[in-house]
């Protein structure tokens, strides 16, 4: 494992396996504007914008830079400032720029070999999205953690922008897991949406705690149905699912 040395006496951890062929992604990560990075945003917000952006390439590996980009920054800067970080414009700015040089690039070649070491124990994602047979809408929730969590999972349903249904519960998931949780789809138009005539967005949001006795922490994505793939793709909070949405409220 390659490490980061900042101005600091801290080490830095933020990089991938030395063996070959991961060895070529490794001076990617060992830059300045790296290690400036991981002071401002803390080790677990640049980890999950690597785990976002090798993703959504897992799932769509023609997805575009930019969208890559923009995930991957809404994943850092929900993660930095859930831990307490105080951001400014230009620090999405350079965390934009970082991975459009180097992260991505740096994924994109060796995607299976760039990973990120977390201090969290528990680490909460939406694994994928599809709508069973039954047509109720399953999500696949993931603890890529290294303890067990609970979680509380909070989902809306829009359709054209237009709320149409919400849903709440809890789970519990021991490290590496994950468990299917179904919200109904009785007033949704689902055949419209599969046809294209109708556009499903699903705005989904995970609150636990990264430890035991720490600060609770929430995640929020937004994923919408892709008529083009046959499946929902994970899409930015600030650009294309704000497009649709209505300014979101806190959870009744």
């Amino acid at each position: 494992m390659a490490t980061i040395h900042g101005c600091t006496q801290k080490t830095i951890q933020v990089t991938s396996s030395h063996s070959s062929p991961c060895a070529t992604a490794n001076p990617t990560v060992q830059s300045k504007s790296s290690v400036e990075l991981a002071l401002l945003f803390g080790t677990d917000a640049i980890k999950a914008a690597m785990d976002t952006i090798k993703r959504q390439i897992a799932m769509l590996d023609s997805t575009s830079t930019a969208q890559l980009i923009n995930l991957g920054t809404d994943a850092a800067v929900q993660t930095a400032q859930a831990s307490g970080k105080h951001l400014i414009p230009e620090d999405r700015t350079m965390m934009e720029t970082y991975l459009r040089d180097e992260m991505v690039p740096a994924i994109r070649q060796n995607p299976t070999c760039f990973t990120g070491s977390s201090l969290s124990t528990s680490h909460f994602d939406v694994e994928r999205i599809f709508i069973a047979p039954s047509q109720a809408l399953e999500i696949v929730i993931t603890n890529s953690g290294q303890d067990e969590a609970e979680a509380e999972i909070f989902i809306r349903q829009f359709v054209n922008g237009s709320e149409r249904a919400r849903s709440q519960g809890s789970l519990t998931l021991g490290p590496g897991l994950s468990r299917s949780v179904f919200a109904t789809s009785a007033h949704l138009p689902i055949s419209e949406v599969l046809n294209g005539t109708a556009i499903l967005m699903l705005v989904v949001s995970i609150s636990y705690h990264p430890e035991p006795n720490g600060k609770r922490v929430e995640l929020n994505e937004a994923w919408q149905y892709d008529i083009s793939y046959n499946r929902f793709i994970l899409v930015p909070m600030n650009q294309s699912a704000t497009t649709l949405l209505p300014k979101q409220g806190n959870p009744t």
